[in-house]
């Protein structure tokens, strides 16, 4: 039946509403999850993919015509996603067969922002998307980017990184790298940043202890 409310193949309100009972106990956290972030669906049906079905009333109060074409339309959603992410990545591993490194790079970060991004808002799955993350990290170190120099290659890349792109900063290239858990020292701005934060902590913790000297004595 689970199979038959995912295709549309369920005839009658009773069949959905007995089959989405059974499944209400197993679907309520990623329900919540949704909720909590404010991302359930309003229109018609409440549901969300790729293995989590219907909330209970909402089926019954917008009925299934109407449910099951919010379905189709999240489950399109869902499909151009896991497309576009299997192209970066197969495109990826190719550019990394042949060295291109630069422009294998500009891909891994795309795919990281579906997972990280699209994939979660779309479907709320969190464990989803870390097991994902994860199959990510494992690609990227087959492919041997851990291996190479990450800061001459960026270095190397410059402003040809905002040249087809303009969405994607250098910045967000290099947390995504890390990310990954790839080795990439700080530059000198970072690190002159990093010092600046460190040194206000302890200045901060410092001003604090003094005055609850004071308020000692």
């Amino acid at each position: 039946m689970l199979e038959a409310i995912r295709t549309g193949e369920a005839t009658t309100a009773q069949e959905l509403a007995t089959s989405l009972s059974l499944l209400l106990p197993s679907v309520s956290r990623a329900v919540s999850t949704l909720e909590r972030n404010g991302m359930l669906l309003k229109a018609h049906g409440k549901l969300f993919l790729p293995e989590q079905e219907v909330e209970h009333q909402a089926l019954l109060e917008d009925g299934k015509e109407k449910a099951l074409q919010k379905a189709a339309q999240i489950k399109e959603s869902y499909n151009e996603l896991r497309t576009k992410y299997h192209r970066h990545i197969d495109f990826f591993k190719l550019h990394a067969k042949y060295g291109e490194w630069d422009k294998a790079v500009m891909l891994l970060v795309r795919a990281w922002n579906i997972v990280d991004r699209n994939y979660y808002n779309l479907t709320g799955d969190w464990q989803g998307r870390e097991k994902l993350k994860r199959s990510l990290t494992a690609t990227v170190k087959a492919a041997g980017l851990n291996k190479v120099d990450l800061t001459a290659l960026l270095t190397e890349m410059g402003d040809r990184t905002y040249s087809h792109d303009k969405d994607m900063t250098y910045p967000e290239i290099k947390s995504v790298l890390r990310a990954l858990g790839l080795d990439l020292p700080l530059s000198q701005r970072e690190r002159d940043e990093q010092e600046t934060r460190d040194r206000s902590i302890a200045e901060a913790l410092t001003r604090r202890r003094e005055q609850a000297e004071r308020s000692e004595q």
